[in-house]
């Protein structure tokens, strides 16, 4: 029963379930929609592999629910503690000690980045800025996204781009082959500010100003540091912006988008960047040239990226 999958307890899944599945897809189906509290939530950490000869550890990742988890049905699932598709043989020991090695590293930087969203959303540094702080889920991933600033749907949901501009988001990443349940949990979501700016007495949402931007950038910067991805998608000008001292100076987005471009932390980490415009309702920048090139172009790098590759 879901209430004996805890981890530290050994448990094949042709052991104790009727009808024994044969893979993870059919736990994924026996188990579909069984919703985790927190506390339990918390102990499950999945690492995904290829059956290819190049096997790789996808990264191992915390998630809340056993239906998000098993969503692939040509790989081998192991749980910690762990469940393995049965009738699936012996243990491959290299396989095991690499699986050990992804678990430790994926629950150091889970952990971490727990800590630092319990810190988050005690942040009351903005008087102008409207709370409680937004973030995405704690999760290990060699892609990072960063958006500009959450409206007020996220606020009330507390879930970054839940609303129309989500909509648009996870349509794009669709279409490169993640739907927006896979996306949240195995893309780690960040932005530049995590609070509502309020909105702009012309129109629109207002644009966080510099201080309120320098008050939030701590926190992505630190979890950039924390995940180490390879791959950054900052979203909307106000994302790219805060890598223009390693882009063209001044540039449009019509000569940032639709380009890959290398970027150095102040530590020294080295990730690719893919831009993407903001996909606002009021935008039209993607709607018209040369928007209506540059991004499907950009998707396309994303999509070709052995970041993005790992992740799916």
């Amino acid at each position: 029963s879901p209430s004996d999958l805890i981890s530290g307890q050994t448990l094949d899944v042709g052991a104790g379930l009727n009808p024994a599945p044969t893979s993870g897809y059919h736990v994924r189906r026996l188990y579909q929609g069984r919703r985790l509290d927190n506390a339990r939530a918390a102990r499950y950490r999945w690492t995904y592999y290829d059956t290819h000869p190049r096997r790789h550890a996808v990264e191992a990742q915390r998630l809340k629910t056993i239906d998000d988890l098993l969503d692939c049905e040509d790989e081998r699932v192991e749980l910690i503690g762990g469940i393995k598709p049965a009738g699936s043989g012996p243990a491959d020991p290299s396989l095991q000690a690499d699986s050990r090695s992804a678990i430790a590293a994926a629950s150091d930087q889970t952990e971490a980045l727990d800590r630092l969203y319990e810190d988050l959303r005690r942040c009351r540094r903005c008087p102008g800025m409207f709370g409680p702080p937004v973030h995405g889920l704690a999760v290990r991933s060699p892609v990072m996204m960063i958006g500009q600033a959450p409206g007020t749907r996220e606020i009330e949901q507390g879930r970054p781009f839940c609303w129309t501009a989500g909509k648009t988001l996870f349509r794009w990443f669709e279409s490169i082959g993640i739907n927006e349940a896979g996306f949240r949990a195995r893309v780690l979501m960040s932005a530049v500010c995590r609070c509502f700016p309020g909105k702009n007495p012309k129109g629109g949402d207002r644009v966080p100003d510099r201080v309120e931007v320098e008050n939030c950038t701590p926190w992505w910067r630190a979890e950039l540091e924390t995940g180490q991805p390879r791959l950054i998608i900052p979203v909307g000008k106000l994302a790219i912006a805060q890598f223009a001292d390693q882009l063209p100076a001044r540039a449009r987005l019509d000569l940032l988008v639709g380009r890959q471009w290398p970027y150095r932390s102040a530590t020294g980490l080295a990730v690719d960047l893919i831009p993407l415009p903001h996909p606002s309702g009021a935008s039209t920048w993607f709607k018209m040239e040369p928007g209506l090139t540059l991004l499907p172009q950009a998707l396309r790098l994303i999509a070709a990226h052995p970041a993005w590759q790992d992740v799916l």
